[in-house]
């Protein structure tokens, strides 16, 4: 362009105007400018995004899936209700759970050890403990065998579950409590009945997700139909967006089926059971109050707070980082071209296509300076 406005105008000024004001310093700007204010933003108000493409990607989030314990729900969980078989000792029972459950970090494990406590019973005997994610766990005690875990894993271990044990199951679970099945040398022993309460603020944040654009909003969880579409009723997700008795591994299938399906998915997860579908999803949310390195280290976005509120606010921030980016590219382009023109024509001279430059870039810098403002007011 230089070349042929001395050709065309005869005018080394002219041509030399057109090379100060053609260099697109303010395009080049446009996109890392808005993207270090967003992450900065973000990261003051306890938002951590691991690259400036999860912002971008959040801006065109169309589905969120929430992974059900600890997410939706509070994660502290309760035995509600115990019960012992086939004229077994229940104290026995729930100490021989207890002692089953002492390596393992997962909330059911942590309510079935508190609930040992309250009665005075410390879990002992314990030698050896192998936990399934997903399933359960099992142990070697002095006793026999220990099996602690849900229906599905008693079937996988071959232990069968007697018709009044089933009745009992069916009955917990339609009224939201996960029953968690106990068994000693392949025979079940007990049932304890596990309830997880709804995180205050989950029906709320569904809702706005709603109102904001987000087309779907899906549950996934490893527990049986009834309780989490219980809980999916509680919190205002329709039922047919529920997907339940899901594996660990099937959680990254059903978020690959939505990208196949050309949505663009938020998953938000707090397990090492939700490790590989956070890396699946176009952007994973950690939950950073709980204490679960591998869901941190594998999500691309972690919420340090103790809520939900900040899905929203970290959507809303791709979506304004992604708006800035687009007038900074315009606004770059379109005048750069202008000073160019009147370069051309001689109206701009060097000093004051320098002038122009410097202006575009720091109009640029100070348009993706705003992107903070009004964040407080969507937490």
């Amino acid at each position: 362009m230089t070349a042929l406005t001395w050709i065309f105008t005869g005018s080394i000024e002219r041509a030399i105007t057109i090379l100060i004001v053609a260099c697109p310093c303010a395009l080049l700007l446009s996109t890392p400018s808005a993207v270090i204010s967003a992450i900065g933003a973000g990261a003051r108000r306890g938002i951590l995004v691991k690259s400036g493409l999860y912002l971008e990607e959040a801006g065109k989030i169309d589905s969120v899936i929430f992974d059900k314990t600890g997410t939706l729900t509070s994660g502290r969980m309760r035995v509600k209700t115990t019960r012992a078989f086939g004229g077994f000792d229940e104290e026995l029972m729930i100490n021989l759970a207890a002692a089953a459950e002492c390596g393992s970090g997962h909330p059911v494990a942590a309510a079935i050890l508190d609930f040992a406590a309250e009665k005075g019973l410390n879990g002992n005997g314990c030698l050896q403990v192998k936990s399934l994610p997903g399933l359960g766990v099992k142990g070697e005690s002095d006793s026999g065998n220990i099996l602690v875990g849900n229906i599905r894993f008693m079937d996988e271990s071959g232990v069968s579950v007697p018709a009044p044990v089933s009745a009992e199951i069916e009955e917990l679970s339609a009224s939201g409590i996960s029953p968690v099945l106990v068994s000693l040398d392949n025979q079940i022993i007990g049932l304890l009945g596990v309830e997880d309460s709804v995180r205050e603020e989950s029906p709320s944040v569904v809702r706005d997700l709603k109102e904001s654009g987000i087309t779907n909003v899906s549950i996934v969880s490893g527990d049986r139909k009834e309780i989490a579409e219980s809980v999916a009723d509680k919190c205002g997700i329709e039922r047919e967006n529920v997907y339940s008795g899901i594996a660990p591994g099937e959680k990254r299938s059903i978020v690959d089926r939505f990208q196949k399906d050309g949505k663009k998915v938020c998953f938000v997860g707090d397990g090492v059971n939700d490790a590989p579908a956070l890396a699946q999803a176009n952007a994973g949310v950690a939950i950073g109050s709980r204490k679960n390195t591998v869901a941190i280290e594998t999500s691309h976005v972690v919420l340090l707070g103790e809520g939900l509120g900040q899905i929203l606010s970290f959507i809303r921030l791709g979506r304004k980082t992604v708006r800035t980016i687009k007038i900074n590219v315009a606004f770059a382009l379109s005048f750069t071209f202008i000073l160019m023109a009147m370069a051309f024509l001689g109206i701009v001279h060097p000093a004051a296509g320098a002038l122009g430059h410097q202006a575009a870039v720091l109009l640029v810098l100070a348009n993706s300076a705003l992107i903070p403002l009004g964040m407080d007011r969507w937490n």
